[in-house]
């Protein structure tokens, strides 16, 4: 009887295969993709969330679930750039990947969530209302700011004179997930193979 192991189970035991120095960041590296599975499960609880509110008239809650979407959709992103950071820290894993393949599977990221721009738009809503003429859009000279703006699924919001915005949609978590996915078996891919099953 064989029994199957979860696949970063796999990688976890084929650790000792890796240069000694080189161990550390790999595990930092199988935590960094751990930690993006998490985020994209993070994404679909705030969808569910939304998902709830909108179908038993909880008003506000599709706000704190868009905004919380938003935190979750940067700090995603931000571990991809960790899971690169640390890829150039393991030369063996590195050698067996591809810097345009990581490139390629950001710009995918970058492509539909302006997540860096979105967060922002979340976490300093207060300041720039404050600072309209810094942050504000100027449409016939009048500063028109969005702030907390939902419009069905998409949110809203103004920064640096721009509207930046992201759907709390299954689109997104697929997304995140599919790029998730990808991540893991390309990782897997450069990883030592145990000589034993």
């Amino acid at each position: 009887m064989s029994v199957s192991l979860p696949w970063d189970w796999s990688l976890w035991l084929a650790l000792h295969l890796l240069p000694e120095a080189e161990r550390h960041s790999a595990k930092d590296l199988l935590d960094a993709l751990n930690t993006l599975d998490r985020y994209a499960k993070q994404f679909g609880t705030d969808l569910a969330l939304f998902d709830f509110s909108a179908s038993n008239d909880k008003q506000g809650w599709d706000f704190i679930a868009a905004r919380d979407g938003a935190i979750t959709v940067y700090n995603f992103r931000k571990m991809l750039d960790r899971v690169t950071s640390l890829l150039h820290l393991c030369p063996t894993l590195q050698a067996k990947t591809s810097r345009e393949k990581l490139r390629l599977l950001k710009n995918k990221f970058d492509h539909r969530i302006p997540a860096m721009s979105v967060r922002s738009g979340v976490a300093h809503a207060a300041e720039f209302a404050g600072a309209l003429q810094s942050h504000a859009l100027l449409i016939n000279k009048a500063f028109v700011y969005l702030s907390n703006n939902l419009q069905g699924r998409k949110y809203i919001a103004t920064v640096n004179k721009r509207v930046v915005t992201y759907d709390i949609s299954s689109a997104t978590l697929d997304l995140l997930n599919a790029i998730t996915q990808e991540l893991r078996e390309y990782i897997t891919a450069a990883w030592p193979k145990n000589p034993w099953p």
